[in-house]
């Protein structure tokens, strides 16, 4: 006998249970694409309060204001990779930095064998020694940016390192207050726009970007903070150039925070029998030979 003549007939349900069971399984449906559709529907982000915004911009201003004085001397060691149109590839280097506000600067790029380049920036003049040629370039201090290929001042790279890279005006705008992240905004004398990114708790620059004419010129992000006696500091600096294709990145190993330099950390003297290039501006003729 085949099985399906040996299975005993199963018994329909009452037309009420069916009646029942139609309403449970379409009063299920309901509630699932309820629940979908709660899921789904974005939920805009409460605006701050106004109370909100003027503790973030009393938190952005001091933590700016304790990066300009709480730390005024640096040194540290690590790696630098350097990059620019003008060359033929990037370079990267082991490295020694050392910067003094307000403008003073110092960085030694050397390999395992020898010294790469030794560049001291002062208020005034810039002088580069580049040892494998014998050469020595010096200059004002705006021009070593035209001269390296990097479209930097020292100034502004000091700045930087101390995580205060552009001053704050009135005209600094509360962008964004999160619980861990804040966003501001604000315009320079001349007409830039920085906005900046700041992590909280404690409240420190994560990055920068430098607007002109809608178009971004420099781009600063910091990590990998460490906490320092001083508060946290950054191991990491990429600052870079979009427009120019360039970018000069600083990654420390090591970190000291308002050593007391010597005098001579800020003097470069090459050796004798180095020649010396003065570099002038563009309209002012080509470089000139001889010890300034």
């Amino acid at each position: 006998m085949p099985l399906r003549d040996a299975m005993p007939p199963i018994p329909s349900a009452p037309p009420r249970a069916r009646a029942w069971l139609s309403g449970c399984v379409a009063a299920l449906c309901l509630i699932v694409v309820g629940c979908a559709a709660r899921r789904a529907a974005p939920q805009a982000e409460a605006p701050a309060a106004a109370h909100e915004v003027a503790d973030a911009r009393r938190e952005i201003e001091q933590a700016l204001a304790e990066r300009r004085t709480g730390v005024t001397a640096l040194r540290g060691r690590g790696t630098l990779w350097v990059s620019s149109p003008t060359w033929d590839g990037a370079a990267r280097v082991q490295a020694i930095v050392l910067a003094r506000r307000p403008e003073d600067l110092r960085v030694r790029g050397y390999t395992p064998l020898s010294t790469a380049f030794d560049c001291l920036a002062a208020p005034d003049r810039f002088v580069l020694h580049l040892p494998e040629p014998g050469e020595a370039w010096t200059g004002p201090a705006e021009e070593l940016g035209p001269a390296t290929g990097l479209p930097l001042v020292p100034a502004d790279l000091v700045d930087a390192l101390f995580g205060a890279p552009f001053e704050i005006g009135d005209s600094l705008v509360v962008r964004r207050v999160e619980s861990d992240v804040l966003e501001a905004s604000w315009r320079l004398p001349d007409g830039s726009e920085v906005e900046a990114r700041f992590a909280r708790h404690p409240t420190r620059p994560q990055g920068f970007r430098l607007l002109r004419d809608g178009r971004v010129r420099v781009e600063l992000e910091y990590g990998d903070y460490l906490l320092e006696e001083e508060g946290w500091w950054p191991r990491r600096y990429d600052l870079s150039w979009p427009e120019d294709e360039s970018y000069f990145r600083l990654q420390l190993v090591a970190v000291e925070l308002n050593p007391a330099f010597e005098p001579k950390s800020f003097e470069l003297e090459p050796p004798a029998g180095t020649q010396w290039i003065r570099v002038r501006s563009a309209d002012a003729g080509p470089p000139a030979g001889g010890k300034p």
